[in-house]
């Protein structure tokens, strides 16, 4: 729709990046990746882990299979945004391992997560 587009447009810039918090069932990453496109990067989280979101959610699981088809999302489980530094960067830390798990190479971890927290929390976790 061009009115949504356009609305779409002057919230959003390709140059910044987006953290969607608590998405739940994953419907609104999969929209938003889907109205701004590759050039937009962002980050989409659900509070609850891959276990007890399909078990709420039980249709996520074709939303979380589109999401991981899409290189500019990514998709992080058990993020608590009232301890946002402390549960992102421990699902970072998650998400990075099942990858080496997996063969597929590690990426970089972050230094630092909101309060200025080291890789080290990320690994003690």
């Amino acid at each position: 729709k061009p009115e949504v587009m356009a609305l779409v447009g002057r919230l959003y810039c390709s140059s910044q990046r987006i953290l969607i918090v608590g998405d739940g069932n994953f419907t609104f990453s999969l929209s938003l990746a889907r109205q701004l496109g590759p050039q937009q990067l962002f980050v989409a989280t659900s509070y609850d882990g891959p276990t007890e979101l399909l078990a709420k959610y039980p249709e996520c699981a074709t939303v979380l299979r589109e999401l991981a088809a899409l290189p500019h999302v990514q998709v992080l489980h058990s993020v608590d945004a009232m301890e946002l530094p402390a549960t992102l960067a421990r699902a970072v830390a998650h998400r990075d391992d099942e990858r080496d798990e997996a063969g597929r190479g590690k990426r970089a971890r972050p230094e630092a997560v909101g309060d200025g927290a080291t890789g080290e929390a990320a690994a003690a976790a």
